[in-house]
């Protein structure tokens, strides 16, 4: 990854480069950074922008992500505990799966006794899980 979008693709083992430099469309300026996981390259330009590479031999854009218009990434992303935290000048995103996050909030103990206190609140015995979302989701 440069500074001015281009991505290129080396054999770690040999050296040998894979495929040439490559523009992300639009790319513009990178100063954070990239990061991998499950096979992905995830890179974030200044603008807020992320580009989801698919790592390999072969050049291949999956996806493009826009965070806030008016976020500017310049800090490469810090994770921790299957969890990817993003600063922008503005804000802090946490991003994990879905999944993940649901299993997180029910395994508290906290979250296990309020559902448990909701179950017999309402007579039923039955405890409602908390999906992801709302004003408490990053």
């Amino acid at each position: 990854m440069t500074g001015l979008s281009f991505i290129l693709c080396y054999d770690a083992r040999t050296g040998a480069q894979h495929h040439r430099k490559q523009r992300l469309p639009e790319g513009r300026a990178f100063t954070a950074s990239p990061w991998a996981a499950g096979g992905l390259v995830f890179c974030a330009n200044e603008y807020g922008e992320t580009f989801v590479v698919r790592a390999g031999p072969t050049f291949e854009l999956l996806h493009t992500n826009l965070l806030a218009e008016d976020d500017m990434v310049m800090a490469s992303p810090a994770i921790a505990d299957g969890r990817i935290f993003l600063r922008t000048d503005r804000r802090l995103y946490c991003l994990e799966e879905l999944e993940a996050a649901s299993r997180r909030r029910t395994s508290h103990p906290a979250a296990k006794e309020a559902m448990a206190t909701a179950a017999a609140e309402d007579g039923s015995g039955t405890a409602v899980t908390p999906t992801a979302g709302g004003d408490d989701a990053l």
